[in-house]
């Protein structure tokens, strides 16, 4: 048992120290795949299924772009799941404050091939 929480511990350590050497797109393409899935929910719990659906394929396209890279840099399907639950559980916090990492604006710019 002593040993699992070891290993619990270690993975718990060993994803932030990871996600910390992201390049900078890397971690914009994340954080607006993130917002995007947020975005769709609000949407959504508003009623408003065209723009909510619109969030979420968006979502759906900037992950599918963000594992391509990780992919690329070595992360592992898990590692890249893992990844991507922390940047949701960051951004809707980051959402709600005043102040986040980026502008959910600036995620426009990665919709355009």
């Amino acid at each position: 048992m002593l040993r699992a929480f070891f290993l619990l511990g270690l993975m718990i350590v060993a994803l932030p120290a990871r996600a910390a050497d992201l390049p900078p797109e890397v971690d914009h393409l994340l954080w607006c795949s993130s917002a995007f899935y947020w975005l769709s929910a609000d949407a959504s719990d508003a009623g408003q299924s065209a723009e909510a659906d619109s969030y979420d394929q968006w979502s759906d396209l900037l992950s599918q772009r963000a594992a391509t890279a990780l992919t690329a840099l070595g992360y592992s399907p898990e590692e890249i799941s893992d990844l991507g639950d922390s940047y949701d559980n960051a951004v809707v916090n980051e959402l709600k404050s005043p102040q986040g990492r980026y502008d959910p604006a600036s995620c426009a710019a990665f919709l355009v091939d």
